[in-house]
């Protein structure tokens, strides 16, 4: 698929949903249907190349059998749930380059463990409802971290560098 200034490429062979090209992808909020959505239940491996520099809303929202996922330095904006509802995926990131990642892995309940990198400004219903997770490694650059860890129930390790750059009690 070709739209805008990027391209959707998908392997029959491994699932691997691959976004290439440069820019802004579209957004899906709203109940827009993706152009992949027939192909929602094959699709395990999401890649964003580094030409991509803002994933739109609900850009794969759903897609209950991602199981890795590959985002690259160059996104600057995550849209708000761009991968909510994502239920087998177990590991993710968020990289040092993006300054938004609002609801981004909403209701993904067989997330484990997440890394932010270094430079994320704040978390806002990132991790709302996932309640798999036990284990995140925080950047000191928080400013901000509202509802974002609501109903994690399984949370058990947070990285001191977070902790120990607000004087927080352990």
């Amino acid at each position: 698929f070709l739209l805008g200034g990027y391209e959707l490429s998908l392997s029959d062979d491994d699932g691997t949903l691959t976004i290439s090209g440069s820019g802004t992808t579209d957004s899906y909020d709203r109940g827009g249907i993706q152009p992949w959505a027939s192909f929602r239940e094959t699709i395990t491996t999401v890649k964003v190349g580094s030409g991509i520099t803002v994933l739109g809303y609900d850009f794969c929202l759903g897609l209950t059998n991602l199981t890795t996922l590959e985002l690259s330095e160059g996104l600057r904006e995550i849209c708000s749930g761009a991968f909510s509802g994502c239920t087998a995926l177990t590991v993710g990131n968020i990289p040092a380059t993006a300054r938004s990642a609002l609801a981004l892995y909403e209701n993904c309940t067989a997330l484990e463990s997440v890394t932010i990198a270094e430079g994320i400004p704040g978390l806002d219903r990132t991790f709302d409802g996932c309640s798999r997770l036990q284990s995140v490694t925080l950047p000191s650059t928080l400013n901000e971290i509202p509802g974002a860890f609501t109903d994690c129930i399984s949370l058990t390790e947070v990285n001191e560098k977070y902790i120990a750059s607000r004087q927080i009690a352990t």
